[in-house]
């Protein structure tokens, strides 16, 4: 107990400062999480709606993939489902979240720790990631937020390796290399870029050093990590025989889904690459780090952080330009950081130093003053005294208490929340942006159009287009009602 005593007093300084991240973890999500925190309780959009309705439903014994077709991997509906079976509400996700926030802070406190003991540069550190994350935080609950924890873990643990180069490397901490990975393919499997790259390059040098041995202990510790987090998951659904549901879902849609999304840099124009430069910038970070590493010869890290971003040029440049994906290469800015403090203050080194320092904090101030600002504004929507989520409330007021059940939205995003707002379970499988997801696969737009044909619910309200299910609504229902483009259907035969 003395020992531990004197070693706290010793360590007061960074002891506190923990705490204080710990607290900035919580209060980061509880003003800018709007679809889970308690500062915004009538907030019910965007994708989280989505997951959040899942989750819900999971405590009610409906089955992801089975009862509700969504292309996320599990781990993101288990995590809502924990949530909602924590506290009832969306509330116990945002604790989830809060947790999760905690450890991201102090591991990138940890990041900072490895090149400098001085608690004020690793609060610092932490304070301009998170500055910078801002652009990519959203509403919150997205996948990459959960992803971030593990990636940033993983990435603390080689950048101490590539720091402090050992002839071998723990399998201990291959196994979480493993479980992180495990973790990203379970949401969304290409956050898990940064966590690959590094574990290919300490098993090439493993492999060139001739430590056979210890990379064949620690190519097993990464599968049993894996194993850990995946194998309950596939368990699970095919013991509720949903095995290959899951698999299609998670997996096989999302190949579809990659090859027909379009790419945003084909019909790019000056706006949108100034939104891209704007909100990516810890991507970049990872190339600059690279560049600084390679000129002070840290060659291992450096091709560590070239591999992650070629990468990530792939995959961002092959795709949507959605906000939220950079979130899980945060990481590298607080490397970058660690390789500006390196340099020194003299010639050279001190404009380069004084040129990057520059560069990350430009987005650090406009996150400051023009991102943080924004959940006021959020704040004083959700609290206004007459709150509307959308023209189509009168049409749903039509639909009695008792048959909310039996009720089915299909439309575009403006339904994504209004399950979780109303408080009622959609009664098909397909409940949301039906048209935009059976888009990308042939066989969702089939099963959706027999899902409906061959379905009873009592009321479907739209919105926007129905083709895929135009022929059943002039089969087998009639309309009630019309408010602008919504439109309330009753099931006649």
């Amino acid at each position: 107990m003395a020992g531990l005593r004197d070693w706290m007093i010793e360590h007061r300084r960074e002891l506190i400062v923990r705490l204080l991240l710990i607290s900035a973890g919580g209060l980061y999500v509880y003003l800018f999480s709007y679809t889970t925190s308690p500062l915004y309780p009538k907030y019910y959009f965007g994708d989280a709606a989505e997951f959040l309705t899942i989750g819900k439903a999971w405590t009610t014994g409906k089955i992801p993939y089975k009862d509700f077709f969504d292309h996320k991997g599990p781990a993101i509906y288990f995590i809502n489902m924990l949530g909602f079976m924590l506290t009832g509400t969306k509330t116990g996700v945002f604790v989830i979240q809060c947790i999760f926030m905690a450890v991201t802070a102090n591991v990138l406190f940890s990041m900072g720790k490895l090149r400098s003991n001085s608690s004020a540069y690793g609060g610092i550190l932490v304070a301009m990631c998170l500055l910078i994350l801002r652009g990519n935080y959203g509403e919150g609950n997205y996948v990459d937020e959960y992803c971030l924890t593990f990636v940033a873990a993983s990435a603390y643990y080689q950048l101490k390796w590539f720091y402090n180069r050992t002839e071998k490397h723990s399998p201990y901490t291959a196994a979480f290399y493993g479980a992180a990975f495990g973790f990203c393919a379970m949401m969304r499997v290409t956050n898990a870029i940064l966590v690959c790259a590094g574990v290919l390059i300490i098993a090439i040098t493993l492999l060139i050093g001739r430590e056979y041995k210890n990379l064949l202990q620690n190519a097993v510790g990464f599968v049993i990590g894996f194993a850990l987090v995946t194998v309950p998951f596939g368990v699970y659904f095919g013991v509720h025989g949903c095995f290959q549901d899951y698999i299609f879902a998670a997996f096989t849609y999302n190949f579809d889904y990659k090859a027909n999304i379009g790419r945003w840099i084909d019909g790019a124009n000056a706006d949108t690459l100034r939104n891209f430069g704007n909100l990516y910038v810890s991507y970049f970070c990872g190339l600059a780090a690279a560049l600084l590493a390679f000129g002070r010869k840290s060659y291992l890290l450096s091709f560590w952080l070239i591999i992650s971003f070629v990468l990530e040029t792939y995959l961002f440049f092959g795709g949507a330009l959605f906000v939220q994906y950079p979130q899980v290469c945060l990481p590298q800015a607080a490397i970058l950081l660690n390789e500006v403090y390196m340099l020194r203050f003299e010639e050279e080194e001190g404009m380069i130093k004084a040129v990057a320092l520059g560069g990350m904090l430009i987005p650090c101030y406009l996150s400051l003053t023009q991102r943080v600002p924004e959940f006021m504004n959020v704040y004083r929507n959700c609290h206004v005294e007459e709150f509307h989520y959308g023209a189509y409330e009168s049409l749903l007021a039509q639909v009695p208490e008792e048959e909310r059940d039996s009720l089915m939205a299909y439309g575009d995003n403006r339904f994504k929340g209004i399950y979780l707002a109303f408080d009622f379970m959609p009664a098909y499988k397909y409940y949301a942006i039906q048209e935009w997801k059976a888009s990308f696969s042939d066989y969702v737009k089939e099963d959706t159009h027999a899902v409906f044909m061959n379905g009873d619910a009592k009321w479907i309200l739209t919105a926007g287009n129905t083709s895929v299910i135009q022929d059943v609504l002039d089969q087998r229902y009639e309309v009630c009602e019309t408010v602008e483009d919504y439109v309330l259907f009753r099931l006649v035969h």
